[in-house]
């Protein structure tokens, strides 16, 4: 029904044909599910043949194709690189989160005033061991650039990723050590939105989630999809 809407100017037809497939992929719906693998299969035979992020996503996450994004990773440089590193950000693999993560220090894949882009992309999927990355390489981050008032707004708005209260606990604990400057604020705020969607978890979202599955088994979809995140 979405893809037969009146577009405006507000929308653009590529823009609502990613937002189908990003949700026709999160609630595995067979008709994007065979598209995306589709595409994925004729951008692996071709490399000129033009697909979305969203596909590139998809053939991390659930088609395993890490290694084949690495590559392109690897050979190709920023801002093209782009795609390859958000996408593999995706990743369900530890060690190729650690690669990401290394890489991010290691390769010049981004220019220096970008170079929290891996760190965030990351954090986008497993805030945790972003924000851990990120504490155990601090001074490393910190003086990459003179502009240190960047490291301390991302470290703050990093918290805001965070999921569980031992997460969040150590990140303020280690915060709270450091001179945030004008990333305090930031900081506090996004601890307080954290707290709260914790506090809302332990409250309500075991009933919730209860209450949308009696009303019908074409939910079921929640169980494999609550923690599924795209770019």
């Amino acid at each position: 029904k979405a893809a037969g809407l009146n577009l405006t100017s507000s929308i653009s037809s590529d823009l609502l044909t990613n937002l189908l497939s990003y949700y026709g992929l999160i609630y595995k719906i067979p008709a994007a599910i065979q598209r995306a693998e589709a595409e994925f299969t004729e951008w692996e035979k071709d490399n000129t043949y033009q697909v979305t992020s969203v596909v590139l996503t998809y053939g991390v996450s659930d088609l395993r194709k890490e290694e084949l994004l690495w590559e392109k990773l690897l050979s190709s440089s920023y801002p093209h690189n782009q795609e390859y590193y958000r996408s593999l950000s995706a990743t369900k693999n530890p060690e190729m989160i650690n690669r990401l993560l290394e890489g991010s220090l290691k390769y010049d894949w981004v220019p220096l005033q970008n170079k929290y882009d891996i760190l965030n992309a990351v954090s986008s999927y497993h805030p945790a061991a972003a924000f851990k990355f990120l504490k155990e390489n601090y001074d490393t981050f910190y003086g990459l650039t003179e502009k240190h008032s960047l490291i301390r707004k991302y470290s703050a708005h990093r918290v805001g990723n965070l999921q569980t209260r031992r997460d969040l606990e150590e990140a303020t604990t280690f915060l709270e050590t450091q001179n945030l400057g004008t990333g305090e604020r930031a900081f506090r705020i996004a601890v307080d939105e954290v707290s709260s969607l914790l506090d809302w978890r332990d409250c309500c979202e075991e009933d919730l989630r209860d209450h949308l599955l009696a009303q019908s088994t074409s939910l079921s979809f929640i169980d494999d999809t609550s923690t599924h995140r795209w770019t």
